[in-house]
């Protein structure tokens, strides 16, 4: 009997992570982004001359505090939005198992028809460029899980904003990092 209550603490913890469970009284700040993908690739009256503009620009945003009932430091699901937010540590991209898990979950309240909008974010740490290309890699793993793993192919919308959106200021991010995430939100 006392070898199964190891084993028990350590597999319900687990599920807790997975589902992104945690009855506290947590909120979690929602932004919604407006974009818009724009790339001029020809200049008037010269035909060797490109112009090549940022592909995420942030056109208007609206910020909201909203109660998260289920919140774990990996994972936050928020109820009014549908979206799931995969938190980072510091310069990783890569999803973890409950980052896995909590997808799955999350997979199983969505319409099969929409589409899932993948955001990937940082914080400032680091170059501008550095954290662009950080947020790719953070949305592009996120999105190659879903499309390979779970077979979701052409439903998945893929954006990296980089450090242009953050959603908590310096301090509160060096506490809980929450600048550092991925956002799937469905379309």
């Amino acid at each position: 009997m006392k070898k199964l209550i190891p084993f028990a603490i350590i597999f319900t913890s687990n599920v807790a992570l997975a589902n992104c469970i945690n009855q506290s009284e947590n909120y979690v700040t929602s932004k919604v982004l407006k974009s818009s993908d724009t790339k001029n690739t020809q200049v008037d009256g010269k035909l060797a001359s490109v112009i090549n503009e940022d592909l995420s620009i942030v056109q208007d945003e609206k910020i909201e505090k909203v109660e998260a009932t289920n919140a774990t430091e990996s994972c936050t699901f928020d109820k009014n939005s549908m979206s799931l937010v995969l938190h980072y540590d510091t310069n990783e991209h890569y999803l973890t198992n409950v980052h896995k898990q909590a997808i799955s979950k999350y997979l199983e309240l969505v319409n099969q028809d929409k589409r899932i909008l993948v955001e990937g974010h940082t914080d400032d740490v680091g170059s501008q460029a550095y954290n662009k290309s950080l947020s790719l890699r953070r949305a592009s793993t996120a999105s190659k899980y879903l499309k390979k793993e779970l077979g979701l192919g052409n439903r998945i919308v893929e954006k990296a904003f980089g450090e242009s959106a953050p959603i908590c200021k310096v301090n509160e991010n060096k506490l809980s990092g929450c600048n550092r995430r991925v956002v799937l939100t469905i379309e």
